[in-house]
């Protein structure tokens, strides 16, 4: 147990105030019995002992992990919602020099750094981005399905994630977004492409699997802007 004994502060209103110390720091690395293979590396999971037993990555963070085992191959990309940190472990393992993931629990950020560790990678799990991150990134990576714990189940909230997503890409930097087909994640990234003063180019949808959609959008180049 990580914390000692609790004490008692103070009581009013059948309310009652205690506190502990933290004696230790927790293990959040409970078992590594999901894995899954990125490229030609078989990685190592970490999970939460309340998360779900199933022993899979969800659909969307699937497909992401799919169309990032190959193909081109960015310096710098952001994972915003994938399945314990997979697409930015996926592109470190292939070579990715900064990989840095957008989270939004303690728990789940330490769940990504001790993934990374487990693997011998190095991946950036952050609480939040700073301004100078705009314009950043090769490679913007979402799971529309797994934005919950970033507000993303608020109405328009993906919408606003999205968009705030396009200015962490660099001139030429690509968004890949993965959804179901309750996010509708085709419609959302096409509405993005047709607002006023856009730089991203036509959506491209170029996988799907179980209810799940993989679409992409690029940022035009910096002499291509309108």
């Amino acid at each position: 147990m990580a914390a000692g004994s609790a004490r008692k502060l103070d009581s009013a209103r059948k309310c009652t105030l205690f506190a502990a110390t933290m004696e230790h720091k927790p293990e959040m690395c409970v078992s590594t019995e999901l894995s899954f293979t990125a490229g030609e590396r078989t990685l190592r999971l970490c999970r939460h002992p309340f998360s779900d037993p199933g022993g899979q990555l969800d659909g969307a963070t699937q497909l992401l992990v799919e169309a990032l085992s190959g193909g081109e191959l960015p310096g710098t990309m952001l994972d915003i919602g994938s399945a314990l940190g997979a697409a930015a472990l996926t592109l470190n393992a292939r070579g990715c020099r900064e990989c840095d993931y957008l989270g939004a629990s303690a728990v789940e950020l330490a769940l990504v750094d001790a993934n990374a560790r487990v693997n011998g990678l190095k991946v950036h799990a952050r609480a939040g981005l700073l301004p100078g991150f705009k314009g950043r990134y090769d490679l913007v990576c979402v799971n529309l399905a797994g934005l919950e714990a970033l507000g993303g189940r608020a109405r328009g909230a993906a919408a606003r994630i999205l968009g705030a997503a396009t200015d962490l890409l660099r001139p030429g930097g690509r968004l890949l977004a993965a959804a179901s087909r309750y996010e509708n994640g085709p419609r959302l990234l096409g509405g993005l492409c047709s607002a006023p003063g856009s730089r991203l180019g036509e959506l491209e949808t170029f996988a799907s699997s179980g209810g799940f959609t993989l679409s992409a959008l690029r940022m035009a180049e910096a002499d291509d802007r309108p």
